[in-house]
């Protein structure tokens, strides 16, 4: 039997994955208008921050993937873990959901502050 508990749980983590796959998305637009800033921009201060949001763009990926990882191992674990006692998976607290949800709330406020700055260079060069 799945319990609330469970379900939250597994309901949490599909909403984790779901955001990591939009700010893919938003980081591949992003990445386009940087090469377009750059085919149409010679001024070296404004390349030099293309190459800084590159960068930026490269770590955040980097940053995604490995919380991706961490999310669908610990989701793999909790399948395995309610497999074995259902009762016991559901009402013994896991230090590592507070974990994962710290590590994705403080990822989406560095994510946030690098698409604002992105915006506002944008918005600038543009």
């Amino acid at each position: 039997m799945i319990t609330l508990d469970s379900i939250h749980t597994h309901h949490e983590y599909k909403t984790w994955l779901n955001t990591l796959e939009f700010f893919k998305d938003e980081l591949k637009i992003f990445k386009n208008r940087l090469s377009e800033v750059a085919t149409k921009n010679s001024n070296h201060d404004v390349l030099a921050m293309v190459e800084h949001f590159q960068n930026q763009i490269l770590i955040q990926h980097n940053e995604m993937d490995t919380l991706r990882h961490n999310i669908k191992q610990y989701e793999n674990k909790l399948e395995s873990s309610m497999k074995e006692n259902i009762v016991a998976a559901d009402h013994n607290p896991d230090p590592e959901f507070g974990e994962h949800k710290a590590s994705i709330d403080r990822f989406e406020y560095l994510f946030n502050e690098l698409r604002d700055d992105c915006l506002k260079f944008f918005s600038k060069v543009m």
